[in-house]
């Protein structure tokens, strides 16, 4: 962040570190007056002392003159910002703005609204909200909350500081996983495409004065610059879905033109890839490249997540047909394949990357799968062909070159020049053959890779062995002046490096052969690792030691017959002492035989015996590693020929190659252009009514969880649903108390049966799943509860008529209830003592229906249960009823009549009385059933059916509404469960569904 008072630039996260300590008395400001970061403060002083009350009305009297306009906001000007970075300052000077850096807010500046004035932010630029969310405790978000209620213009507030840059509330919030605040903010304006820019959010390669041109993109805190980014990096799909509920845009690029699958490519969040990818709303376009050219497949290659580029594979893949757990998918190329649809190299493809890459991640990218059938396919096509072509003109080379190696002749003062024998003219036709497949070597092959690929990429791209073979062929062609020359000594000296650099291309083509290869790249491995990082330490133990011994033997006779004659001699003296080639007796004889006998010792001990064991135990591991994984490397080396023979094929002909290897899939992004795939057969782990029936387990056992802590809570799904999610009102962010939460929800749902039950998290089916797991399991919900213990009393109609009268009802309304209150009274009379026996049953079956009702019946159009299932429950229920209270639980007839109460319990204990209605002249009749025990092979995921029920008295008119009435949309529900309306839906396989053999 910029300096406040100095204008320079610090490391990412100074400023923090500073302000939360309060070293400098620079930090001191209003603002940490009232909450600081050592959670303290006015603020906090007064809620301990007065409560969230003292706290709202202090907010509301006294905070709004530190905003702009009271609280409503304007917009500010980079003026406003210059007056709080320089306000320690008496003499300011303004830079230029060719001198800002990149990351300085200036050079960034757009007006844009602001809500709590500048001159009281903190020195990171950030506001009161901002402070409380970053303490992140239960009382600090309580605040947080009542402070956006009573100024709800702070959502748009940005931190104005470099280190911060453009962090919002909403990103607060979303970092520390505060859902809650989430929606409040989102809820009050909180603008959803806000981009944190600030240094501490970019990648570290990004962080300094000089950012580097390629970045690797990692860093703790780069999560994509826009709020929906950082909610898939934070993997909080309730964030993800209310954010892409307020029109956020999966698609918008940050300042490297990542968008959000190249995010969680970053942060690794494999399962937040296929979510956003297959979202219900927007679903995230999977082609998108950044500005390195690199689309989400690509750049897991880069980065080495192995599992997200296989998770992307198999999404992208389309499916032809299925045989029971093996499958035919066709797996788009564009952006796997070296090769674009016209032909062209693609320098960015998957293939390439992985190639190139060196972590382990990057092998087993190539094992098995669809990358080793694509190379299978390349191989059959034409790299077989060209393989074995090459190498049949390689064994011509290499012999026509023996043969004029072999043929020189044997006196070293004749000339080549000179013809005389066979065996000259021998020598000199195979002298022309190797002249002339090194000319088409040059020329033909090797110029046309040059063609097609470009001069840098051909270089770049280069083979050990091929780059060596090509380095021996321009020392054969530099022989042929010294020859026309006569210098015989020069051009056998160039020879002499030229024959075994032409052999040496034997080992590319022994990196395709499954027996040889993994030691191809053992060598490889060695040579650019171990040997180079010994030889850095051997050359300077030897640069020290040398000089040691060339001064210790000087002036020795005989000195200048050995090999310490001279100080570069010495080198190869030591290099053979190295190897165990050393005469001992000559140290006596030195000017100082006692210190150079030290110092012989000395370097034994530290060069043979040290470095060179040093040297073998790290070869040592290096053939392990590479033997562990032999076959995964042997794939790589022959991946990579295949790759090199392709690179050689002029663009017509790679273009065709494609279209034998591949299958058109349709269109392609460029309309110019076609997209093509590769099919692959292969088997899945699981089939499709594996996948099934996994699914149905995974739901019985959550929902004998969920039964299980339902029972100890004495409460259904339906209640505990509300308790998670429900607020006592929405003008206050406070939550219903935990312990009244249940009674209070019970209450408001029988007080207001016209409004609609709140969405859930699974909107109704993990209520019906209990359901249907108590039928099966005969397990009791209610658990003992008071809940559970209450009496629906049906209310007296004569009240109801003397209650209507007082507030002025309808004439019509009262007819109605005097006519009702007639002939309760004369069928009361006429039915006598038998009557009440009736109806006292019939009040019972219905009590007890009604409490043990499934929550479900409020969400789906049928109840889950049938005629005979919920007479079982409702004799089942009224047996614990009696077991439990020790008294009978039929009602007095008068006592039902006149609403008076037989029971120890208050009458402040008893529900809402329901609306009235005309009980019927007997009891619905209950379906009989004869109880036969289950065959032991019956599906356990079968549930009971659900025929249609008559309508209970006293409780049509809340059900009815409350099913008539449409459920708003939850933005923190899943999409993965919502509108699930019961089990029956999710269990029952569709007829028009494809199952699998």
């Amino acid at each position: 962040m910029g300096n406040i008072c100095g204008g320079g630039t610090v490391e990412a996260g100074t400023v923090l570190d500073r302000v939360i300590s309060q070293a400098s008395n620079k930090d001191d400001c209003l603002l940490y007056r009232l909450a600081n970061y050592k959670k303290g403060g006015e603020l906090i002083d007064a809620y301990n002392s007065g409560g969230q009350v003292e706290v709202e009305k202090l907010i509301k009297e006294q905070f709004g003159v530190l905003m702009y306009n009271d609280g409503k906001g304007t917009v500010i000007n980079r003026a406003e910002y210059l007056r709080w970075k320089f306000r320690d300052q008496q003499q300011v000077q303004i830079p230029i703005e060719a001198s800002l850096s990149t990351q300085d807010p200036l050079s960034k500046w757009e007006d844009h609204q602001a809500c709590w004035q500048m001159q009281y932010r903190g020195s990171l630029g950030e506001t009161l909200l901002h402070v409380l969310i970053l303490c992140d405790t239960k009382m600090h978000t309580r605040l947080a909350r009542t402070l956006l209620k009573c100024f709800p213009d702070l959502a748009i507030d940005v931190v104005e500081g470099e280190e911060y840059l453009g962090a919002s509330a909403l990103h607060l919030a979303i970092a520390y996983f505060n859902n809650e605040l989430v929606q409040d903010l989102v809820e009050a304006g909180a603008n959803v495409e806000q981009a944190a820019k600030g240094s501490f959010f970019l990648p570290r390669d990004q962080q300094g004065p000089k950012p580097k041109k390629n970045t690797d993109y990692e860093g703790l805190a780069y999560l994509g610059e826009y709020p929906l980014a950082w909610a898939a990096c934070c993997a909080n799909e309730s964030v993800y879905n209310l954010l892409m509920e307020h029109n956020a845009n999966p698609d918008r690029q940050d300042t490297f033109g990542n968008m959000i699958l190249h995010m969680v490519v970053v942060c690794d969040k494999l399962d937040m890839f296929g979510y956003a990818l297959r979202h219900p709303r927007q679903p995230a376009s999977n082609g998108i490249m950044n500005k390195d050219g690199l689309t989400p497949l690509t750049l897991a290659c880069q980065l080495g997540r192995a599992d997200v580029f296989k998770e992307m594979l198999e999404l992208s893949a389309r499916e032809f047909w299925r045989y029971s757990n093996i499958t035919c998918s066709a797996y788009p190329l564009n952006a796997l394949d070296t090769l674009l649809p016209d032909g062209r190299t693609n320098w960015n493809s998957a293939l390439f990357i992985i190639l190139n890459g060196t972590k382990e991640e990057h092998l087993d990218m190539l094992d098995g799968g669809i990358i080793q059938r694509l190379l299978e396919e390349k191989w059959k096509t034409f790299a077989q062909r060209q393989f074995l072509k090459r190498l049949v003109v390689l064994m011509v080379h290499l012999f026509s070159l023996s043969g004029a190696v072999y043929l020189r002749p044997i006196e070293r003062s004749k000339s080549l020049m000179e013809m005389e024998e066979f065996q000259d003219y021998l020598r000199a036709g195979f002298e022309v053959c190797t002249i002339l497949g090194v000319l088409s070597y040059l020329i033909i092959q090797q110029g046309e890779e040059i063609k097609n690929q470009g001069l840098v990429s051909f270089l770049k791209q280069q083979d050990p062995a091929k780059a060596i073979f090509l380095i021996s062929n321009i020392l054969i062609l530099a022989c042929i002046p010294f020859r026309l020359a006569e210098d015989k000594r020069t051009e056998e000296a160039i020879l002499l490096f030229a024959v075994p650099g032409s052999w040496f291309l034997l080992m590319f083509f022994a990196g395709a052969v499954r027996l040889t290869g993994p030691f191809v790249t053992m060598v490889y491995s060695m040579i650019m690792g171990d040997m180079f990082t010994f030889g850095i330490i051997y050359s300077i133990v030897l640069f020290g030691f040398s000089q040691s011994f060339y001064f210790l033997y000087k002036g020795l006779p005989g000195v200048e017959k050995t090999l310490y004659s001279s100080y570069p001699t010495t080198w190869m003296a030591l290099f053979q002492i190295t190897l165990g080639d050393y005469n001992y007796a000559e140290l006596s004889h030195t000017t100082y035989p006692t210190l150079a006998k030290t110092v012989f010792t000395i370097f034994m001990i530290l060069v043979p015996i040290l470095l060179l064991n040093m040297l073998i135990a790290m070869m040592g591991n290096t053939y392990a590693h590479v033997i562990e994984q032999s076959e995964k490397e042997w794939m790589k080396q022959w991946a990579k020929i295949v790759v090199s023979l392709e690179r050689a094929v002029n663009q017509e002909d790679a273009k065709h190659y494609l279209q034998e290897y591949s299958i058109k899939l349709g269109p392609g992004d460029d309309p110019s252009t076609e997209q093509r795939g590769v099919m692959v057969i292969k088997s899945k782990s699981k089939t499709r009514a594996k996948q099934r029936k996994g699914a149905v387990a995974n739901w019985k056992r959550v929902g004998k969880v969920t039964i299980n802590e339902l029972r100890k809570r004495g409460m259904t799904g339906e209640q505990l649903r509300r308790m998670m999610w429900d607020r006592a009102s929405i003008s206050t962010p406070i939550k219903i108390p935990k312990g009244i939460a249940a009674e209070v929800l019970l209450e408001a749902a029988v007080e207001q049966p016209s409004a609609a039950p709140p969405p859930g998290i699974f909107a109704g089916g993990l209520t019906a799943a209990i359901d249907v797991m108590a039928f099966q399991h005969d397990l009791d919900l209610t658990g003992g509860s008071e809940i559970g213990q209450k009496e629906i009393i049906v209310s007296d109609p004569f009240r109801d008529l003397v209650l209507s009268a007082e507030i002025d009802a309808a004439e019509e309304e009262l007819a109605s209830l005097a006519e009702a209150a007639v002939q309760s009274v004369t069928e009361l009379r006429k039915e006598g003592d038998d009557k009440k026996t009736t109806v006292a049953k019939q009040l019972s079956v219905e009590d007890t229906a009604q409490l043990l009702m499934s929550d479900s019946d409020f969400l789906a159009e049928e109840p889950p249960l049938g005629h005979g299932s919920r007479a079982r429950k409702v004799k089942s229920a009224q047996q614990r009823q009696r077991t439990e209270n020790g008294k009978d639980d039929r009602l007095p007839l008068l006592g039902w009549i006149y609403g008076q109460d037989t029971t120890s319990a208050s009458s402040a204990d008893l529900d809402l009385p329901p609306p009235y209605s005309s009980l019927p002249a007997a009891p619905p009749a209950l379906i009989k059933r004869k109880s036969t025990k289950r065959a032991k092979t019956a599906k356990a995921n079968r549930v009971a059916p659900a025929p249609e029920i008559p309508v209970r008295p006293g409780s049509s008119g809340v059900l009815g509404e409350i099913e008539k009435k449409p459920e708003s949309p939850d933005p923190l529900e899943p999409w993965s469960t919502r509108e699930i309306a019961n089990m029956n839906t999710i269990l029952a396989w569709q007829p028009s569904d494809q199952d699998s053999m």
